[in-house]
């Protein structure tokens, strides 16, 4: 009785094993599918919202009417440049 005993309680330990083998492989399959599916969707939505931000800002831009720049800057900054130069000497 001591040997029959004994090899049920073997094959009952080998049967926890197994069950705690499945279990993990089982945890382990759904961490890697959580793990495909956050590797597709976290960089598509990071793509989607700098879209969306410079979409939005893009939109939201004031317009000025009526206003134009017909004058060139260097032009400008020369005479601005001039006029300090004339005030410094005197």
């Amino acid at each position: 009785m001591n040997s029959a005993t004994s090899a049920a309680g073997v094959r009952r330990a080998a049967q926890a094993a197994a069950h705690r083998d499945d279990s993990a492989f089982v945890r382990a399959e759904r961490h890697s599918q959580r793990v495909r599916w956050l590797k597709t969707v976290l960089p598509s939505a990071a793509i989607i919202g700098i879209m969306a931000f410079v979409g939005w800002s893009y939109l939201s831009m004031p317009s000025i009417e009526g206003v134009s720049a017909d004058f060139e800057i260097s032009s400008a900054i020369l005479r601005d440049a001039a006029a300090q130069e004339k005030g410094a000497c005197a």
